[in-house]
């Protein structure tokens, strides 16, 4: 017996099944690059070079506007993968850059150390880290600051990670000697939406453990670097407009 057209699973559109106009939109080839981004080796180097330049040579604004189109192309990748749902896109899409999430809060931590003023007593180890790092990386940009090679640093190192992360992903849903077969990884990416309403459902890997761990020890140094300051706005406001202009002064 067929079932009801309401009750039957509806078929997730592919790109190498189309049909219609619309398949002349997924053919496109630079519509098949963003959703093949994570396998191409131009996304890697274009990402961490872009993101090093523009963020040491001009300001933070441009990591975060680099994330935030890393994130439109996982989002168009899990929609091509089957996910329909805008919050499971969105879920899933965050869930795979985590690790940029990680390099977001690690840029904000060197940010908050480097330009608040901590004044207050039992914290004078921190007020002088934070005093050193700031003799080092002035307001000009007429020389490489010594946060700025540490965040150029993180994100080498962040990038690495990720890739291992998603090597350790396709491992999971992927037989070992399939592993060559592009469409039989893609096959692979589609089960693992498909099993997992969320993608935080699933077994965590001790990368994405890492990655989560930094994630939210970040966020508390920057938490209590706020509170723990007598004054932190009056230092941070000013860097917060000049790092946050896509062009400043």
């Amino acid at each position: 017996m067929i079932p009801p057209a309401q009750d039957r699973p509806v078929e997730p559109f592919r790109p190498d099944n189309p049909s219609g106009k619309r398949a002349a939109w997924w053919q496109n080839a630079v519509v098949r690059w963003i959703i093949d981004h994570d396998d191409k080796r131009s996304f890697l180097i274009g990402y961490v070079g872009l993101t090093i330049f523009l963020t040491i040579g001009i300001s933070l604004f441009w990591l975060f506007f680099l994330v935030g189109v890393h994130l439109c192309f996982e989002c168009l990748k899990k929609n091509d993968d089957g996910v329909f749902e805008p919050r499971r896109v969105l879920a899933f899409a965050l869930w795979d850059i985590k690790f940029d999430v990680v390099l977001l809060t690690m840029a904000l931590v060197l940010l908050v150390v480097t330009e608040v003023r901590f004044g207050i007593a039992g914290i004078a180890g921190l007020a002088r880290f934070s005093a050193v790092l700031s003799r080092f990386s002035g307001a000009s940009r007429s020389f490489v600051p010594i946060k700025d090679l540490v965040l150029a640093f993180r994100i080498v190192c962040t990038r690495k990670m990720d890739r291992r992360d998603s090597l350790q992903r396709k491992l999971l849903w992927l037989k070992a000697e399939k592993l060559a077969d592009q469409a039989a990884i893609r096959e692979a990416e589609r089960r693992r939406i498909q099993t997992y309403r969320f993608p935080w459902q699933a077994p965590w890997r001790y990368t994405s453990k890492i990655a989560l761990g930094i994630i939210v020890l970040n966020i508390s140094i920057i938490t209590g670097a706020l509170v723990m300051a007598p004054d932190p706005w009056t230092d941070l406001l000013p860097v917060l407009k000049k790092e946050f202009h896509p062009w400043p002064g």
